[in-house]
């Protein structure tokens, strides 16, 4: 059987916490369990497609899908919307972030977006942000996998300097992009420190609240009013954004998730991509260090994570298969009676040192890795790639 509790809850607004949330002395709280599957999300976490951070002193928990949900493309209601989300001790929701959403050039939208008009939004170059609620009435603000992350703690604090009065509506999940010049990516926005408003999720139905029901005293990401899906593409990839991001494109729904779709300028992926200088050689020197290929995928735009992923899997590939090969050579001339006979046939084989070490019980990973190393190719984007 799977987890079972009540679909919503009341609790009980701390004295001096919540003045303006309601009228009420309670506010209703939603369980996770009619957003997403819980013992799903537990087969995931086991899998490697989620990951559950717990906060050091709260009862919370940020659920975030991983870098192999996204090339795997495991993609489906519970890691669409794990993107972020914090769930309290008991699986009610805590904060819910806007759903997972796709590249316009990697889907394909349902029917009405071809006929309706979006909201256009700047695309911004920072961090995402997920206001949360404590349990004695102030907020945090954590990244979509990380409580402690720098840019949570820098979020945090600017929220403790200049958003602590502000209350979002009750049951409802405040989403900011973090910028700051420390956590710049590519764009540059000058001097620019502060947490702007993208969206307010109602954490019931996931639906758009409007903006304008919000009190929020800071920035606002930019709309940009009668676009069509082309004409919101043209604008999103022309000159005048060459120096921005993208943009994004808002469906509304009420009372259920909006639909939404990402639009990147091609030179913001090709900076972005330049700035770690990726190539065959590159990914071949982090694997040759250590990481891991969830490591690598973890600081790369995810329009390069097909193309990387392709490349470490092959270089893991190739170093799996010369470490078996030259095992099976090393047990051959193990099998010879004498030292001096292992060592006139070693002498004569292709990679005579990796046998000796072999022979005197080393580790010859390091030594595969010289003999795997890729001829150098730049990374090519993959305007197919998704989105994260």
């Amino acid at each position: 059987m799977g987890r079972r509790a009540p679909l919503t809850d009341l609790i009980e607004i701390p004295a001096g916490g919540g003045e303006g949330i309601c009228d009420a002395d309670f506010v209703e709280r939603t369980h996770a369990s009619t957003a997403v599957d819980l013992d799903e999300i537990d087969r995931l976490v086991a899998s490697g497609h989620l990951s559950q951070v717990h906060h050091a002193t709260l009862p919370y928990r940020i659920v975030n899908y991983t870098s192999r949900t996204v090339v795997d493309r495991r993609w489906d209601d519970t890691t669409e919307r794990c993107r972020g989300l914090v769930l309290d001790d008991d699986d009610f929701i805590v904060a819910r972030p806007i759903r997972k959403f796709h590249s316009y050039t990697t889907v394909r939208p349902p029917g009405y977006v071809l006929t309706r008009m979006p909201l256009v939004y700047d695309k911004l170059d920072g961090s995402l942000g997920i206001v949360v609620p404590t349990p004695e009435g102030g907020h945090i603000v954590a990244t979509r996998g990380s409580f402690e992350s720098e840019q949570a703690c820098h979020a945090t604090e600017l929220w403790a300097q200049r958003y602590a009065a502000v209350q979002p509506p009750p049951d409802v999940t405040l989403l900011v992009e973090i910028i700051y010049p420390a956590n710049r990516i590519v764009v540059d926005n000058g001097h620019f420190d502060d947490l702007v408003l993208l969206a307010a999720i109602d954490n019931r139905t996931g639906a758009d609240v409007a903006l304008w029901d919000v009190e929020w005293p800071g920035p606002v990401a930019s709309l940009h009013p009668g676009l069509s899906l082309d004409a919101a593409y043209g604008f999103a990839t022309s000159d005048a954004k060459q120096h921005a991001e993208g943009a994004v494109l808002v469906w509304p729904h009420p009372e259920q998730e909006s639909y939404r779709l990402k639009i990147k300028h091609p030179d913001y992926v090709r900076r972005h991509a330049a700035i770690f200088r990726l190539s065959t050689v590159s990914v071949w020197r982090r694997l040759s260090s250590g990481a891991t290929l969830g490591q690598l995928l973890d600081d790369l735009p995810d329009e390069v994570h097909t193309w990387t992923a392709e490349v470490a899997r092959r270089l893991l590939a190739e170093h799996a298969e010369c470490t078996e090969r030259l095992g099976r050579e090393a047990q051959a001339v193990q099998g010879l009676p004498t030292r001096a006979q292992q060592a006139h046939v070693a002498k004569r084989m292709a990679h005579p040192g990796a046998i000796f070490r072999l022979l005197d019980g080393s580790d010859i990973g390091d030594y595969v890795w010289k003999l795997v190393r890729p001829t150098f190719e730049p990374c090519r984007l993959d305007w197919t790639d998704d989105e994260a």
